[in-house]
């Protein structure tokens, strides 16, 4: 049984043993956190701080004119062959554009918070077989990152900010 049907179930069974409503029983169980013990609890997922698309190009001249000029886009950042653009109202509203070299399929950017979590999941793919495609590494511009694919091939670039880098 999930962890709803169960907390479920006991919310009907104190209802019916005590006569009150569905939503009584409900509001007491979670009160008194008499329901804690009974059930165990999901565990915590982690946040995820933001996903962004990563573009592959092979004009970042023409990129770079298509995302400032015609939607209004932001340069947040560049870095030899990387442009990451930015809304100009919400900043976490990210589109990275890659130049590099690497023959790299299309994929996006997920962000999780923590350089710690970026290594747990590493080692996570790695246990599970996965293919990654770039590996662990601490980036000169403060970012943990690390690629892999995804079940239907596409790539999928784990970071996050090493402590005290924005």
């Amino acid at each position: 049984m999930t962890v709803d049907k169960d907390f479920k179930d006991l919310v009907r069974e104190r209802a019916e043993r005590t006569g009150e409503s569905y939503a009584e029983a409900r509001r007491h169980l979670v009160a008194t956190g008499e329901a804690d013990d009974t059930i165990d609890r999901a565990p915590i997922r982690p946040v995820i701080a933001r996903a962004m698309p990563d573009i592959r190009c092979d004009d970042l001249t023409a990129s770079r004119r298509f995302y400032t000029g015609l939607l209004g886009f932001e340069v947040a950042m560049e870095r030899d062959a990387f442009l990451l653009f930015s809304s100009p109202s919400d900043p976490k509203v990210q589109v990275s554009v890659n130049g590099d070299d690497a023959a790299l399929p299309p994929g996006f950017i997920v962000d999780v918070g923590g350089a710690d979590r970026v290594t747990e999941i590493h080692s996570e793919a790695l246990e599970q077989g996965l293919r990654i495609i770039e590996d662990l590494d601490d980036k000169p511009w403060g970012i943990r990152r690390f690629s892999l694919l995804d079940p239907s091939g596409a790539r999928v670039t784990v970071l996050a900010h090493l402590d005290g880098v924005e």
